[in-house]
């Protein structure tokens, strides 16, 4: 459900002789490709260049991004990447790819991590782990940093974030009636209320451990995931259905689903719900519209299906912002602006990992309370 920009790689094709050649509809080839990819060495430099400029641009891109949205949209993600890589069936580029990436510093290597760390991807990508490595680095030193700078900030009080006593928000239920289809942005919750929401989950790793930065607080949350996700770490979602956590759909591939014709996003409405209902073992009817993307007939088709829409009114922008300080001020600054409502966070992320104890650690300071959503 992605639109996927070819331009570069089919000039570069063209360039290498390569018999792939990228259209809008297709691939195509003619003869006098083919006779020189068959007598034309492929330009190993020119490839390694033209990755450092996708890479380039795709940093760029998410930088720019005003919503998640434009960013999926952008044909520059690391997955479009990784999947142009692919297309190009050539052993080669991918010593060209790990080239490319070696070049980045760690902070924009993070923004590939998912898919440097895919193990589809096996043996091609040959850099995989010592890049994995860069990383792990990177984030403990990021931690480290992070930590440290909120110790000096916060000199004026005491912090307890790392202390062996835990900051303690349990939160209160809002019992929701999901058989009228509303639908919520701010979740009808006062000032000094929180509502914590999770998407696009559940993740191999990332998951477990907000699950028990949640758990130590007394805090449960809303999680939206992904149909395959949650079909593949079902034991995962299980999990969190047995921490107290509300656990329900965000569709099955994440599509813009108003740009798709009705009866398809309707399947992915449908098909999303009873995927994630059979790997966490509860049918909760709740649904997120990816990328809070929705129109009036898709709104009064979740509606008609007994099930509420959640959306938000405190965006975290944790897929775009990876370094734990400033996305840590995003946060401040969506709480002083808002004073409470629905925080949307994505458990795929390691940078949220990180500002998540600090930010319970905040509203603690706050007086805030937490409240979970559960159907009623």
């Amino acid at each position: 459900m992605r639109h996927r920009s070819h331009a570069s790689w089919k000039t570069l094709a063209s360039t290498l002789g390569l018999l792939v050649i990228f259209s809008g509809s297709g691939r195509s080839s003619d003869s006098s490709t083919q006779k020189r990819a068959e007598t034309a060495p492929p330009d190993a430099a020119s490839l390694t260049a033209q990755m450092r400029d996708d890479l380039r641009k795709a940093l760029r891109l998410n930088s720019e991004a005003a919503t998640q949205d434009e960013w999926s949209q952008s044909g520059y993600t690391p997955s479009d990447i990784f999947q142009n890589l692919k297309d190009l069936r050539r052993p080669e580029a991918w010593d060209s790819l790990c080239q490319a990436l070696s070049t980045l510093p760690a902070e924009d290597l993070a923004l590939f991590q998912d898919e440097i760390e895919n193990p589809v991807h096996g043996e091609q990508l040959s850099c995989a782990p010592d890049l994995a490595l860069k990383l792990k680095n990177h984030w403990e030193e990021a931690q480290l940093a992070f930590a440290q700078d909120q110790m000096l900030e916060q000199m004026g009080r005491e912090f307890s974030a790392k202390d062996e006593e835990p900051i303690l928000l349990p939160s209160m239920e809002k019992h929701i009636d999901a058989a009228r289809g509303p639908v919520y942005s701010r979740g009808e919750l006062k000032d000094g209320e929180i509502a914590f929401t999770f998407d696009d989950g559940p993740h191999p790793t990332r998951t477990q451990r907000i699950m028990e930065i949640l758990r130590n607080s007394g805090i449960r949350a809303t999680f939206f995931e992904l149909g395959p996700s949650a079909r593949e770490y079902s034991a995962i979602s299980r999990q969190l259905v047995d921490a107290g956590h509300t656990v329900a759909s965000h569709s099955v591939t994440h599509p813009e689903l108003p740009k798709l014709p009705v009866e398809r996003a309707e399947k992915e409405i449908l098909n999303g719900r009873t995927m994630v209902a059979q790997a966490c073992g509860v049918d909760v009817p709740f649904f997120r519209f990816p990328y809070g993307a929705r129109n009036r007939t898709l709104t009064d088709f979740v509606k008609s299906r007994g099930m509420a829409s959640f959306f938000w009114n405190m965006d975290t922008l944790d897929w775009k912002i990876r370094n734990p300080k400033t996305l840590f001020e995003n946060i401040l600054s969506e709480l002083n602006r808002e004073k409470g409502g629905i925080i949307l966070f994505h458990d795929v992320h390691e940078q949220t990992v990180i500002v998540l104890p600090y930010l319970i650690e905040e509203l603690k300071a706050r007086n805030f309370s937490t409240v979970v959503f559960v159907p009623h």
